[in-house]
């Protein structure tokens, strides 16, 4: 599911390219912002408790640092079961996210170029 919440997520960033012709600017920004709450720059372990609070509020935790927890563990069942529901939530939710963009993204859609 790390995979897919990644996959989605990007397309998600790439539709913006509907609105945007110059887009890394964009990527630079989510990638700056995805490896420092996704735990592959620093632990997150290490960082203030403010920035372990953001991390558990978006998507990047659960398809790196999660995985990885899961992995070496040990973790319970419990934050096991957690973080997989909080997986299959981020899929839906980036899913809808991508369904709504695509379709304002369609109708705004202008060609670059001659």
């Amino acid at each position: 599911m790390a995979m897919v919440i990644r996959s989605l997520f990007n397309a998600v960033i790439g539709f913006a390219a509907f609105w945007v012709t110059k887009i890394a600017a964009i990527t630079s920004v989510v990638f700056t912002v995805e490896l420092l709450t996704s735990g592959r720059l620093v632990p997150l372990e290490l960082m203030p408790g403010w920035a372990q609070d953001v991390s558990w509020v978006l998507p990047f935790r659960w398809a790196f640092s999660f995985p990885i927890e899961a992995l070496i563990g040990p973790i319970s069942t419990a934050e096991m079961l957690r973080g997989l529901a909080l997986q299959v939530s981020w899929v839906l939710g980036i899913c809808v996210l991508l369904r709504l963009v695509w379709r304002r993204g369609v109708r705004r859609y202008s060609a670059v170029g001659g």
